[in-house]
């Protein structure tokens, strides 16, 4: 005959195959919850590296344009005849900025999304978007200049000469950050 188990023996195991189920489903849910945040960032990352993409290309296009404005008012500069006497519209097509995208880059920042990737990849892409933000604001910056000065052509000439030596310099440097993240990204 068998004796019969102690109430708090019985209890203790009921309790216990209970507290074991629920941690086995807590963390069974942390473990999901990481697997879909994961797949998040994977999504997150992939979209931002097809902006960099789209980036870098509005940037070659645009900087080729930019050297040939810089290198063109550089000579006028340094030449002998006086700024006025050149003819800017001849090389001027407009300040023809890059067409930034950084959608990717502001819906991982609003859905929470950059926080939880690595500590190092999210401030590589804050610097990067900040250096990107910097280059696209340039052009601003240089023509609130020239509205300051109309009409004073030495002046128009050499400010738009100093944009866009800026502009390449800002330029050339943003395609390295560019090649950088996509090379850190793609580790």
């Amino acid at each position: 005959m068998t004796t019969p188990r102690p109430l708090w023996k019985t209890l203790s195991l009921e309790v216990g195959s209970i507290v074991f189920a629920v941690l086995l489903a807590l963390g069974a849910n942390a473990w999901y919850q990481h697997v879909q945040e994961q797949q998040l960032v994977r999504s997150v990352l992939a979209n931002i590296r097809a902006e960099l993409t789209h980036n870098t290309e509005a940037v070659e296009q645009a900087l080729s344009y930019h050297e040939s404005i810089a290198d063109t008012l550089a000579r006028v500069r340094f030449s002998e005849e006086p700024a006025g006497s050149f003819d800017l519209q001849g090389v001027w097509r407009g300040a023809q900025v890059p067409d930034f995208k950084d959608s990717a880059y502001q819906t991982a920042v609003v859905t929470g999304t950059l926080a939880l990737m690595e500590f190092e990849t999210g401030s590589r892409l804050a610097s990067l978007y900040k250096q990107q933000y910097t280059v696209e604001h340039l052009f601003e910056r240089y023509l609130e200049a020239l509205l300051i000065s109309p009409g004073d052509p030495e002046r128009t000439t050499l400010i738009v000469g100093m944009m866009a030596g800026d502009i390449v310099l800002g330029e050339q440097a943003l395609l390295g950050s560019y090649e950088e993240m996509r090379v850190f990204l793609n580790e």
